[in-house]
């Protein structure tokens, strides 16, 4: 698909536009739903096309607020007010009508007075009473549930009163909620306009808000078009645009990147459709009614229904309004039904999406981003599906507000959610915004807050305390004019401290100009670039609170080199030139923005994988001179677009201190650049000379280590080592591969038993397949179980389909359990079951599956302790006992210590791309006197510390962990530096160690003594003069033999 280039602008304007609209909306609404008049009556759409009348579904007032016959459930209401209610949208029309209608003459009341005894009363009367508010009454025309022949209506007048203050709340507390979960949305998509993620959510917030105002209070929107078509179509398209967003979140899925505009269509054409089909019928249904029209008469489209009827009916000019009122009405009832079905529909795709994103992707911040909104998503199914009941076998409750509060709850699900992902999670990197925002938010909130409170008191008194009627013209005019002051005096008061609130906060801002002085003035004397570059990252760093930065400058060959950065910086030493190539046509200043296929360029690269902010351009009169590398800010908060311009004005006054420092280094070089050159070519050929007598040195050494290698036939893996104990363990398992026996393998951790449990496998004839490893002390005892045999839909809570489990999947290959110690008792029976008969049942089913499974066990627990304490079965101890190996401690092997400790530093020097050439000899020497209580492991991770931290090309004593360095003797032992000269290079991707290294006689002498001082002080035990010196027993005995010392 061709990806066109988007307007960063036009994306901010769009998107805001659609905020503001929905927010303006929602205030509209509420206002709308605050100020409604509300006569008692609830009704609902009509249950059959047959129903032409409207029927009272409940009643809310009491008794002895009304006046005349008693208004109950099940009459079928034919007037109010005057004018005929006999459908839905009548009713809620002329109640609608009732908050502007003036009272006729002869409605004003006394209070007392009955205003059904009369039948001259006008149908809206006003009763006053002078100890209290007055109140309105409407009269309303009514038939009995079952009406008699000759039997009058039922009249009476009920009372006019404010909607239930409850549900309005309800209403105005989610508003707030969303409209602050927007605003972040909204701070974040301005600062990153072209980040698809963060504008899908920011219309998904957008769509919410007039979905679920208007939704809350549905029956009323009905009474206005204007109001009730924005909702029909918010509330469409909500699902549409939610699963959007979760079809993009946390990963774009790929079905999205290959057939963008299909699945757009897949996505948003069934809301679009199901919204202007109910919005159609609901316009035709309001238009057709009458409502708009006076008694007795036709409304302009009513008139136009009725031409074409005549048309299309041999000229009879009939028109039946009620008739296809109702059948409109009852299709607007079933289409809304489907609507909702729909959105059930969408809801289920949406948690579909979200668990295969959770699943899919592998960040950790992504995956704890998920599985928050994945839990909101299934703890809201239990409102949701609530309201689905309601709506569908409880349609009165569904209609009367029943469902409000559980869809209040279900989408404050979400909101917390989201709201918890942008705290803690960096959910659409909002966590950035709000770091250093959240006390600036507070304290200007507060103010503003303070400020509205003044306003909002001042308006509340003005209305309170508001001149009479017939006061003068020239005092209403003073008083206006004392009100535009004061307001006047409370927002300029306002600006003035949210600008000392702003100086406290920002206070970096002030000190740009005094900046830009001192960066103006030591360019001038500068000549080194390097130390141009420290004060312009320096002046970065302090102005505008980069965590880390780097300066590049471009080389005459092209190619930008790294001349500053400071420590927190990882910035390669080098960029490529097709870098520059693009950044010809950039921006001077660019930001990071999100990886989507039609933004994924070199520039967003580099800033992706140096965890930069912004880049800044050094463009010259020739092209680019360089670039500025900025790492976001040590307190989170994005960079402003003050920011930017201070960046920009740095990078131009650095170009030109470049240009004047590269002059005066130009002619400051002239006069040693072929002396320089000079003895860099003797150099090169002194150290081709050293690497040519190493490579002979290298070739030697390699040949004979080839020579001695021992071969037992056997794929070793990753198993090192020559000791007699190790080659018994492979001897071992070199016999139990050729068998199908169950295999216990047990010593200390960090001694390689999954790296046994690999040799038997690749070693067996069941090679061919994967070997399926279980970690079972990894696992919840509650999950270990359905981990191992599987389970079925429906088994337990969560358990929403069939799960395989490991020993199935292992049918015909091997299956490891590591730390089968830790399993609890209950799955030892049904593990003990498996191994006698080969079959077992999946959690939840009764259907046996037969496995073919070769078991390798591993513990590092003593499990004859374990069987005497109860812990474990001693009948599955002797099933699991058929080859027992026993890996043996690293301090039990120090033969092959020397061996592992090249091949881990082979291994993570071609990893970590260092340079590394030797050990040094006391560093080796600490190696071999370590105790090892965390085995190869430990070794594993003291040599890549090792390489982590060597400065040079030899790994030092100060290099090692502060454990082992401890353990480091006064001189080094014979058989360390003998192998350092004589070890086999080739492991080392870098050159061999050097060579030829002895101890000197007087070195020896000192460890005589040491070693004679150590058995005098122990009384002749070996043992304890060895752990005396923290030497291993075998290097202690050899030594004696070595300086006479045996007895």
């Amino acid at each position: 698909m061709q990806q066109t280039k988007q307007n960063p602008e036009n994306q901010r304007l769009g998107v805001t536009i659609t905020a503001m609209v929905s927010i303006t909306y929602c205030l509209i609404v509420i206002w709308y739903v605050a100020t409604f008049p509300d006569v008692g009556l609830r009704c609902l759409l009509p249950i059959s096309a047959e129903v032409n009348e409207l029927q009272v579904t409940q009643f809310i007032h009491g008794e002895h607020e009304c006046s005349g016959e008693t208004v109950k459930e099940g009459q079928w209401l034919s007037e109010m007010g005057g004018k005929p209610a006999g459908n839905f949208l009548l009713f809620v029309h002329h109640l609608a009508a009732l908050r502007s209608a003036e009272i006729p003459p002869g409605g004003m009341l006394h209070a007392g007075a009955d205003p059904s005894e009369n039948k001259t009363t006008p149908p809206l009367v006003e009763i006053i009473d002078p100890d209290k508010s007055p109140v309105r009454m409407v009269k309303l025309i009514l038939s009995r549930a079952e009406q008699k022949e000759g039997e009058s209506p039922i009249r009476a007048y009920v009372p006019i009163k404010p909607m239930e203050q409850w549900g309005f709340l309800l209403t105005v507390l989610w508003f707030l909620c969303q409209l602050m979960i927007l605003g972040v949305a909204m701070t974040a998509f301005w600062q990153r306009p072209l980040d698809r993620v963060v504008r899908v959510f920011c219309l998904m917030c957008s769509a919410s808000m007039p979905a679920f105002v208007g939704g809350f209070h549905w029956w009323i929107l009905a009474s206005s078009p204007l109001l009730n078509l924005p909702f029909i179509f918010a509330a469409c398209l909500l699902p549409a645009v939610t699963l959007d967003f979760f079809s993009r979140f946390p990963r774009e899925n790929f079905l999205l990147k290959s057939k963008y505009n299909l699945m757009v269509w897949l996505v948003y054409a069934p809301s679009i459709a199901a919204a202007v089909l109910v919005a159609f019928v609901y316009w035709t249904a309001y238009a057709l009614n009458g409502a708009s029209a006076g008694p007795n008469e036709f409304s302009l489209f009513q008139k136009l229904v009725s031409v074409f009827d005549g048309l299309t009916q041999n000229g009879a000019l009939t028109f039946d309004n009620v008739a296809v009122c109702a059948h409109l009405l009852y299709s607007l009832r079933i289409f809304v039904l489907t609507a909702i079905g729909l959105s059930c529909v969408y809801f289920g795709m949406t948690v579909i999406s979200l668990a295969a994103s959770l699943l899919r992707t592998q960040n950790p911040v992504e995956r704890r981003q998920a599985s928050g909104i994945l839990f909101a998503s299934v703890a809201a199914t239990i409102p949701i599906i609530y309201t689905l009941w309601l709506a569908f076998f409880r349609r009165a409750d569904f209609a009367l507000g029943q469902a409000q509060f559980p869809m209040f709850v279900a989408s404050g699900l979400f909101m917390a959610a989201y709201a918890h992902g942008m705290m803690k999670h960096r959910l659409i990197l909002a966590n950035e915004l709000l770091i250093r925002g959240r006390r600036y938010l507070l304290v200007s909130g507060t103010v503003t807050g303070l400020c509205a409170l003044v306003l909002a008191s001042g308006a509340a008194a003005t209305s309170k305390y508001a001149l009479s009627h017939n006061s003068s013209i020239l005092l209403q005019l003073s008083l206006f004019l004392m009100v535009v002051v004061a307001i006047t005096f409370v927002l300029w008061a306002r600006d003035r401290i949210l600008a000392i609130v702003d100086q406290s906060f920002f206070s970096e801002k002030y000190q740009i100009d005094r900046t830009l002085k001192q960066l103006n003035q030591a360019s001038g004397y500068l000549t080194n670039p390097s130390a141009l570059a420290e004060i312009t990252l320096a002046t970065c760093r302090d102005v505008m609170d980069a965590s880390s930065a780097a300066m590049f400058v471009r080389e005459a060959s092209g190619a930008l080199r790294l001349i500053g950065a400071d420590v927190a910086s990882t910035a390669p030493t080098s960029l490529p030139v097709e870098l520059l190539q693009e950044a010809e046509n950039s921006e001077i200043i660019v930001r990071r923005t999100s990886r989507t296929p039609e933004n994924n360029s070199l520039i967003q690269q580099l800033l992706h994988d140096q965890s930069a902010e912004l880049v800044c351009f050094l463009r010259g009169d020739l092209g680019v001179d360089g670039l500025i590398l900025l790492s976001k800010r040590t307190n989170g908060v994005v960079y402003s677009p003050e920011d930017s311009a201070f960046l920009q004005a740095i990078g131009q006054m650095t170009v030109l201190a470049l240009h004047s420092s590269r002059a005066n280094q130009n002619l400051a070089q002239l006069n040693s650049e072929l002396e320089v050159k000079v003895d860099r070519i003797a150099e090169q050929q002194r150290q081709l000379s050293i690497l040519r007598a190493e490579l002979t040195s290298l070739q030697e050494v390699a040949n004979q280590g080839a020579v001695d290698a021992p071969d037992l036939g056997l794929d070793r893996g990753e198993i090192r080592g020559k000791s007699a104990a190790i080659m018994n363990v492979l001897e071992t398992a070199q016999k139990a591969a050729a068998s199908t026996a169950t295999v216990l393998i047990r010593g200390e951790s960090g001694t390689g038993k999954e790296l046994l449990a690999r040799v038997v496998h690749r070693n067996s004839n069941r090679a061919d397949k994967a070997l399926v490893s279980v970690n079972c002390a990894a696992l919840a005892p509650s999950l270990l179980e359905s981990e191992l045999f599987g389970h079925v839909r429906g088994a337990f809570t969560g358990a929403t389909s069939d799960k395989e489990g490991r020993f199935h999947a292992a049918d015909g290959a091997t299956l490891f359990l590591d730390e089968i110690g830790d399993i609890p008792l209950e799955t030892q029976v049904k593990l003990l079951r498996v191994l006698q008969e080969r079959c077992f049942e999946p959690v939840g089913s009764n259907k046996t599956v037969k496995t073919d499974v070769r078991l390798i066990a591993a513990t590092h627990r003593d499990l004859e302790a374990m069987i005497a304490s109860g812990e474990f079965r001693e009948d599955l101890y002797y099933r699991l006992n058929v080859v027992s190996v026993k890996l043996p401690a690293l301090r039990e092997r120090r033969e092959d210590l020397i061996e592992l400790v090249f091949f881990f530093l082979n291994r993570t020097v071609q990893r970590t791309d260092k340079r590394i050439r030797q050990i040094e000899p006391d560093a080796l020497a600490a190696l071999e006197q370590h105790h090892w209580p965390g085995n190869i492991r430990e070794l594993e991770n003291a040599i890549e510390r090792a390489v982590v931290l060597a400065d040079g090309d030899v790994i030092m004593l100060k290099d090692l962990p502060a454990e082992v360095s401890a353990n480091s003797m006064l001189v080094a032992s014979d058989s360390t530096l003998s192998t350092i000269a004589e070890w086999p290079t080739y492991n080392l991707p870098y050159g061999k160690a050097s060579g030829g290294e002895t101890v000197s006689r007087k070195k020896s002498s000192a460890e005589k003594q040491l070693m004679q001082a150590a058995l005098d002080a122990a009384a002749g035990n070996k043992a304890q003069a060895a752990r005396a010196m923290n030497m291993p027993r075998s290097t202690f005995y050899s030594k004696m033999k070595k300086y006479g010392l045996a007895e």
